[in-house]
Parts: C-alpha cells; sequence; structure tokens
C-alpha cells in the first residue's frame, strides 16, 4: 500500500492567531465524482504537524443525519482495510458483510439492506492515519445516503484538501 505524509507548518505569528480565535485545521478527502462531504481530521495546530496514513479504507454505515457540524457516529463498519473491488452488504442485522460477488475494479461497494423509518442510512469510506503523533483510527472520509435496496460505490482519491 502507498504511504503518505503531509507536513503543515504554521509561521508563529499565524499560529498565535489561530490560538487566540481557536481556530482548527480541517483536513478533507474525497472520492472520485465528488466534493468533500466531511471533515477527514480535524485538529488543533501546532508549529509544525504532520499527518500520515496508508492508503487503505475500511467501509462504514451510520443513523446521523447529514448536515453540517454533525459528529457521525459509525452503527457499523468494515475492518481497515477491506477490499476494493468486492461488494459488501449492510444486513438487515445490522453487519456489514463481505459477499461472494465481484464488484468494480479499484472500487468500494455498498449495498443497503438494512431497513429504517427514514428509508435510508448514510454510509461511506473511513480511513486511519496518525496526526501529530496520535493514531487517529477509523474516521470517515465520504459520507453520502444510500437508500434501503439501493447500493453506493464509491472509489477513493489520494488528494486532500484543507
Amino acid at each position: 500500500m502507498t504511504f503518505f505524509k503531509l507536513s503543515i507548518d504554521i509561521f508563529y505569528e499565524e499560529l498565535h492567531l489561530f490560538s487566540q480565535a481557536d481556530y482548527k485545521i480541517f483536513v478533507a478527502k474525497t472520492i472520485a465524482g465528488s466534493r468533500p462531504t466531511v471533515a477527514w481530521q480535524v485538529f488543533r495546530p501546532m508549529r509544525n504537524n504532520t499527518i500520515s496514513w496508508e492508503e487503505e479504507y475500511g467501509m462504514y454505515a451510520s443513523s446521523t443525519p447529514l448536515q453540517d457540524g454533525a459528529k457521525l457516529r459509525k452503527t457499523s463498519e468494515t475492518k481497515i482495510p477491506a477490499k476494493a473491488g468486492k461488494l459488501y452488504s449492510l444486513q438487515e442485522n445490522g453487519a456489514i458483510e463481505n459477499s461472494d460477488e465481484d464488484g468494480k475494479a479499484h472500487v468500494f461497494t455498498l449495498l443497503n439492506q438494512f431497513p429504517t423509518l427514514q428509508g435510508s442510512v448514510v454510509a461511506g469510506l473511513c480511513q486511519n492515519a496518525q496526526v501529530n503523533g496520535t493514531q487517529i483510527d477509523g474516521n470517515a472520509v465520504s459520507a453520502m445516503p444510500v437508500l434501503y435496496k439501493n447500493s453506493i460505490e464509491m472509489q477513493p482519491c489520494p488528494s486532500v484538501h484543507l
């Protein structure tokens, strides 16, 4: 797997202003064909900041409504790394399972078979990272509603947005 390391250095004067205003650094990633939908990593800046990660993903489902500022709470998830090119299914019992069926190469596919009153769940990719020496496991990279009996295809992009 590919390993990435991002360094963010902040001048002392700006760091002082960030601290006074209680600013944080937001890092987002995307899946192919979309804009960032969630903040993947959020942290208080230091003078020298480092984010590192491997290009490995898991998939998750959540009942958290998609709205600005919401904190996604995963209700089901796969282990990281999940396998791209395979079909996963959010089962009626709430577990995400890998099926024997193949999906598209380099794409993570999740079929929603979990009935809800709202008629959909929120699903996406998640990824581990290390931020300034602290391990952060399984933060959401993307979030999209998936209707019952429908699927979502997610192809990750290695780019980041600050």
